[in-house]
């Protein structure tokens, strides 16, 4: 039986966001332990906070490594936990992109419905990483139904229209007040516990 695949997406700067969280986290997760603890072939990628860097990137991420499981990481102000989204809508995107850019009609370029349900039991995902010891820096998880309509929700639903919904979960962290370290040790329990979903 072959390996799984695993891949994990964080975000570039944007705005008043630098050293942004999400890659940090996401880049200080240590491929060589990940990939011996878990048997798993893992990959990570940066993506910029760009609608037309999504359409393009995300598409040949999924046909370049066809995942077992893709995990997107973005920033979210104002959190004190980790937030799991449920969904992601086709629009109305109207925030602008770091390039002055909003999708045409403000809407996602994909085919599909108004919106996209990951099939993860995150209800499950919440509630073991929550009864894990040791905490990890007080980080709780929490499950949500709104991701925002910016790049992390367009990247959602690039993800869930392209390859289906038992693949796909997105992941907020906050912006602030955490460690870089203690993201990525944030993010591998939630990958422990996907794997176990899988």
């Amino acid at each position: 039986m072959s390996k799984k695949t695993v891949l994990i997406t964080g975000f570039g700067d944007f705005e008043t966001i630098n050293d942004n969280l999400s890659w940090q986290g996401v880049d200080s997760m240590d491929r060589d332990h990940i990939e011996g603890t878990y048997d798993i072939s893992f990959y990570k990628t940066k993506i910029d906070v760009a609608y037309k860097a999504v359409e393009n990137c995300v598409p040949k991420l999924w046909a370049e490594h066809q995942p077992d499981l893709i995990i997107h990481v973005g920033v979210k102000k104002d959190l004190t936990g980790f937030e799991l989204e449920t969904q992601a809508k086709k629009g109305c995107y109207e925030t602008e992109d770091i390039e002055n850019f909003c999708p045409p009609n403000k809407m996602h370029f994909a085919d599909g419905p108004d919106t996209i349900i990951t099939d993860l039991d995150l209800e499950h995902l919440r509630d073991q990483f929550n009864a894990t010891e040791p905490t990890i820096a007080g980080l709780t998880a929490a499950v949500s139904s709104d991701a925002g309509l910016y790049l992390c929700e367009y990247i959602y639903y690039t993800s869930l229209a392209c390859r289906g919904c038992s693949k796909t979960l997105f992941v907020h962290v906050p912006d602030k007040g955490f460690t870089k370290e203690d993201i990525a040790k944030g993010l591998e329990r939630i990958l422990d516990i996907c794997l176990k979903l899988l």
